[in-house]
């Protein structure tokens, strides 16, 4: 990407991030719906992004800080495709998980907070603070009682 298509992103990012927000005070079965199609959609982008140009996950080296930029040009460079794989893994499972209600929801709202915190290290490439404010909205997520899931089955506690 070049700088004017990182800021572009940067900008919709943030404005996206902040309308999530917005929604998650407002209209919390929306917010939650929102979520949950950001990280399945994000889980499907890494999965398929990480097969076809493993290489571009590197990238985000040059705008990370401190520890995370020597993490990515070590350990994280020579296992790109395993570690994105998982981390898509853990990105659907958090989707499919804020969909539910009860424990399962309440667990996908944290992980979701310490995926979207963790991220924000990479700087201009996580398009910080977007994860921060994205964070903040599945904490107000977090403290509703859904009382409903969108599978309709008995399993979820």
């Amino acid at each position: 990407m070049n700088p004017a298509q990182i800021l572009i992103a940067y900008f919709i990012s943030n404005l996206v991030a902040i309308t999530f927000f917005f929604i998650s005070l407002k209209w919390k079965e929306l917010a939650r719906v929102l979520f949950a199609a950001l990280f399945i959609w994000a889980a499907w982008t890494n999965w398929t992004g990480v097969r076809k140009t493993p290489d571009f996950y590197l990238g985000f080296s040059q705008y990370a800080i401190g520890f995370y930029r020597d993490i990515i040009n070590g350990i994280f460079s020579n296992y790109i495709t395993p570690i994105v794989s998982f981390i898509a893994v853990c990105q659907l499972f958090i989707g499919l998980g804020l969909l539910s209600r009860g424990v399962i929801f309440k667990i996908a709202c944290l992980g979701g907070v310490i995926f979207l915190v963790a991220i924000s290290p990479l700087g201009i490439a996580s398009a910080f603070p977007s994860g921060i404010i994205w964070a903040a909205g599945l904490l107000v997520l977090y403290k509703y009682p859904f009382n409903k899931n969108i599978f309709h089955n008995n399993w979820v506690v």
